[in-house]
This record gives C-alpha cells, sequence and structure tokens, in this order.
C-alpha cells in the first residue's frame, strides 16, 4: 500500500496502481477507503470490468446497496450476462428494497445457469420476498436437492436446511419443519450449523429433551469437535445440569489438552462463581 501511493504521488492517474491500491485496501479489511480508489480506476477501459466489479463487492459488503448496483450496472454495460455482475445486482437491488428488479436479473442467472447453486439461492430468496410462497417453496426444495446432489460439504448441510427454515418462518408449519429439520440432523449429525438450526427450533417448540439427544449425538459421533462439546456443556448448564456441564468440559481438557479446552473449562467456573 505504502509503495503504490509513492507511485500514484509521482503518476496520480496511473490505472494500474489506482486498482491495486483498491484490491490491496479491500485485501487488508478497509473496503470503504478503497472507493475512491476503485471508482478511478473504473473510468479506466483496462481496468474498467475488474474495479467495478471489486467496488460492486464492496459497496455490498458495506451495505451501500444503491451504489453496488451502479457499480455492476457499468459491467453490465459492457458484458450484459457476467454471472457474478448479474448476482451482485440482484443482491444489491433486493437490499435497497427493489425485489422485482432483482428478480429480472436472478431468472437471468438461472437461464444462464440451471444447475448453479449460488443463483438458485438468490433466486430463492427474491420470491421469498416479493411474497410469492408457492414459487419461493419449490425453490427452496430445488436448493436441498441441488445440494445434496452436489456432495459438496460446504453447501450441503446449509442447502439441507433451507426447506426446514422455510417451513419455520414462513410457513409457520412447526410440523413440517420438524421433519425437515429431522432429516438433516439424520444426515449431517456432526455438523454444527445443522445441529444448532436444529436444537435451537427444538426448544422452540418445546421439545428440549429432543434437542439435547441432538447435541450429545453430535458430541458422541465426533469427539474431536471442541466446538460441539462447548455446545453440549453451555446446553447442560442452561438446563440446570451443572455436574453433567463440568463433565463434558472436565473431559474435553483432559481429552484435548489444549489452552482453548482448558479456558472453556475455567470460564465454566468463571460463570458458577
Amino acid at each position: 500500500i505504502d509503495e503504490l501511493r509513492e507511485i500514484l504521488a509521482v503518476a496520480p492517474d496511473l490505472p494500474e496502481a489506482t486498482y491495486r491500491l483498491g484490491v490491496a485496501l479491500v485485501q487488508t479489511g478497509e473496503p470503504s477507503r478503497a472507493v475512491w480508489a476503485l471508482e478511478k480506476a473504473s473510468e479506466s477501459p483496462e481496468y474498467a470490468v475488474p474495479a467495478s466489479l471489486l467496488l460492486a463487492s464492496a459497496q455490498f459488503g458495506s451495505g451501500n446497496y444503491e451504489a453496488a448496483v451502479k457499480a455492476a450496472d457499468r459491467v453490465l454495460a459492457q458484458d450484459k450476462d457476467r454471472t457474478v455482475a448479474l448476482q451482485l445486482r440482484a443482491k444489491g437491488n433486493l437490499g435497497a428494497g427493489h425485489p422485482q428488479e432483482a428478480l429480472v436479473d436472478a431468472q437471468r442467472l438461472i437461464e444462464l445457469n440451471p444447475d448453479d447453486y449460488g443463483s438458485q439461492v438468490v433466486y430463492a430468496t427474491i420470491l421469498t420476498d416479493l411474497d410469492r410462497i408457492d414459487e419461493a417453496k419449490g425453490a427452496h426444495d430445488k436448493l436441498k436437492q441441488m445440494a445434496l446432489d452436489s456432495g459438496d460439504p460446504a453447501i450441503a448441510p446449509r442447502g439441507c436446511l433451507a426447506p426446514a427454515l422455510f417451513a419455520r418462518d414462513q410457513l409457520k408449519d412447526a410440523k413440517r419443519a420438524e421433519e425437515l429439520f429431522d432429516d438433516c440432523v439424520e444426515r449431517f449429525p456432526t455438523d454444527a450449523l445443522v445441529t444448532g438450526e436444529a436444537t435451537r427450533f427444538y426448544d422452540q417448540i418445546h421439545k428440549g429433551d429432543k434437542a439435547t439427544q441432538v447435541a450429545q449425538r453430535a458430541v458422541e459421533q465426533a469427539p474431536e469437535n471442541l466446538s460441539l462439546r462447548s455446545s453440549l456443556a453451555d446446553r447442560l448448564r442452561r438446563a440446570g445440569d451443572d455436574e453433567g456441564a463440568e463433565k463434558v468440559l472436565r473431559e474435553a481438557a483432559e481429552s484435548f489438552k489444549s489452552a482453548a479446552a482448558w479456558n472453556l473449562l475455567a470460564g465454566y467456573y468463571r460463570t458458577q462463581g
């Protein structure tokens, strides 16, 4: 960053330097300071597309949705089917409260690549926002099937949860939601996201014992996962089972022999006074 600023002090209109400075500022967690550099770089034909894409992403991440849409517009003016720009503009319009405009881009994304999971997520989200419940339900069901068929451990658990969360939050159908959460827990019994969402739901429908069983099963099947043990201990403590919570954390400390595990046990003793 310092070297790029030295270059710009000598040649303030050098597009490559302004673009690379914008990239460096984004990568070091300062997207708001990167905006001016990326804006300037986007005025150069050579860097218009990459600078505008990064600018749209930075603006979206900062919650500046209208600005994200404008930056994506610049890219799509040159390449109308640029997938990442369509996604950014759709999400930007959704964030800015323009779901109908977002839907146009989402539908185009599905046309271009019907098997792309990310595009399907955007499409399902927009349909939900537009209150097109039947279509949104179908889109969330498709999300789950796509995620499971992909075999990708990064998206399969998340996709599995999509219809369950939709049934809980949009359909208000507790029975159907429970069936869907049960299925995800059966498929991914040690995934922290799945077990976390499922146990929260079971607690909401007053099935605390079932939630505890899910947490215990996760620890049994993945004893090497410290976060699952921490979640189980916290759950037992809140249920009034202090002895059980202490046992879980002490076993973790003695088997892991790590600072993190001992710190969890120490933290438990602090909360207990």
